[in-house]
C-alpha cells in the first residue's frame, strides 16, 4: 500500500515538472490574416476616395494610415473608407493603411502618382509699337491650375481660362512709355511666370548699363546711349567710355538695326570700323550686315535689350566687333563684345 502511494506521488510530481517547464515560455499562436475582398490602391495626382472591403469581419475593426495625405474617414465591420488629397508634387508617393479586426491584421499599400502638366516654355512676349494683343498660353494638367495677373498690371492686362490653357490680353498701350506686365500660372508646387511687354521705338532712347564679355573672356561694362536724330527712326549710338565715335542705327520691325562699316575713329594709327564677328571667327565689315538689338527679359524680372542675330550674314553672327583696317584690309580686331546686355 505504501509503494502504490509513492508511485502516484512520483507520477504527479513528474507531470507537474513537465507542465511547469512549458509554462516558462510564451504560448505561440499563429497571427491571423484579414481576408481583404476589395481595395482601391492607385490614384492620380488629383486624389479621390478609396474603399477597402473585408470578408467575414463583424466587429472591432480599426484602421490607421501612415501618411497625412491618406486619411481614414470611416470604419465599419466590413468596410474602411478613406480619402487621398491632391498630390502637389511631380513625385509618386506611397502610404500604408494598417488594419486590425479582433485577432486578425492586414495592410494595404496606397500609391498616388505625381501630377502631370504640359505648359508653354516661352515666358517672354514683346509687342512692338505698343500693339494690342491676345496671346495663347498652353497650360494643362491633371490637378488644379490657377492663374493670377500681378497687381501692378491688373488695370491693363487680363487673363482668361480657355480650353488648353489661358489667353492673356491687353489693349493698345497709350501711356507714352513701355509697360511690362506679368501673369503667374501655378500647378501644385510648380509656378511659371509669363511676362508681356508693350514698347515703341522711343523706348530704346536712353542711357543703358552695358554688360558684355570681351575678346579675352573677361567681363566688361560701360554706359551705352541711344538717342533719336532729326530723321524719324534713325538713332545715334555711343559706346561711352570706349573712345569711339557715335554710329548710327535704325528702327525696323521692333528692333534697332546696327549696320556695319561705320567709322569709329583711330587707335594707334589704325582706322577703326564697326562690324561683326561670325561664329567661325570671320570678320564682316559691310553696311549690308546688321546686328540687331531686341527687348529681352533680364534676370531681375525687368526688361532690357540684347543683341540678336538677324540673318543678314551668310553664317551665324556671334558678336559686335570693332575692326582695325589698313589700306582696305582688315588688320585684326580691336575689340569685340560678346553676350551684350543693356539694362536700365
Amino acid at each position: 500500500m505504501i509503494m502504490k502511494k509513492l508511485s502516484i506521488c512520483i507520477l504527479v510530481a513528474a507531470w507537474s515538472l513537465i507542465l511547469g517547464s512549458c509554462g516558462d515560455d510564451e504560448t505561440y499562436m499563429a497571427e491571423k490574416t484579414l481576408d481583404i475582398a476589395e481595395s482601391t490602391v492607385d490614384f492620380w495626382a488629383v486624389g479621390g476616395e478609396g474603399v477597402i472591403t473585408l470578408n467575414n469581419v463583424n466587429d472591432n475593426v480599426t484602421a490607421e494610415s501612415s501618411a497625412g495625405w491618406c486619411t481614414i474617414v470611416g470604419v465599419s465591420a466590413g468596410k474602411i473608407s478613406y480619402t487621398v488629397s491632391q498630390n502637389t508634387t511631380m513625385e509618386t508617393r506611397t502610404a500604408t493603411i494598417y488594419i486590425t479586426a479582433s485577432d486578425a491584421t492586414g495592410q494595404v499599400s496606397v500609391t498616388q502618382a505625381g501630377f502631370f502638366v504640359d505648359y508653354e516654355l516661352e515666358t517672354f512676349y514683346a509687342y512692338a509699337d505698343n500693339a494690342a494683343f491676345n496671346c495663347d498660353i498652353k497650360f494643362t494638367g491633371d490637378i488644379d491650375i490657377t492663374a493670377d495677373v500681378d497687381a501692378d498690371a491688373a488695370d491693363w492686362l487680363s487673363c482668361e481660362k480657355v480650353t488648353g490653357g489661358y489667353v492673356v490680353s491687353a489693349g493698345t498701350n497709350t501711356t507714352g512709355e513701355a509697360r511690362l506686365g506679368k501673369v503667374s500660372i501655378q500647378a501644385g508646387e510648380m509656378k511659371k511666370v509669363y511676362s508681356f511687354l508693350q514698347y515703341a521705338a522711343t523706348d530704346f532712347c536712353r542711357e543703358w548699363n552695358a554688360s558684355y564679355t570681351t575678346a579675352t573672356g573677361e567681363a566688361g561694362s560701360g554706359v551705352w546711349s541711344i538717342a533719336s536724330t532729326e530723321t524719324e527712326g534713325i538713332f545715334s549710338m555711343v559706346m561711352q567710355g570706349e573712345e569711339y565715335n557715335a554710329f548710327q542705327a535704325y528702327y525696323q520691325d521692333g528692333a534697332v538695326k546696327i549696320p556695319g562699316y561705320q567709322y569709329l575713329g583711330q587707335q594707334q594709327g589704325y582706322p577703326l570700323y564697326l562690324g561683326i564677328l561670325s561664329a567661325s571667327g570671320y570678320p564682316a565689315i559691310s553696311a549690308d550686315v546688321t546686328y540687331q538689338l531686341k527687348p529681352c527679359l533680364l534676370a531681375d524680372g525687368n526688361w532690357g535689350l540684347a543683341f540678336v542675330d538677324d540673318g543678314s550674314y551668310s553664317e551665324a553672327i556671334s558678336a559686335l566687333a570693332v575692326w582695325a583696317v589698313s589700306d582696305g584690309t582688315v588688320a585684326g580686331y580691336w575689340e569685340y563684345y560678346n553676350d551684350v546686355i543693356l539694362s536700365q
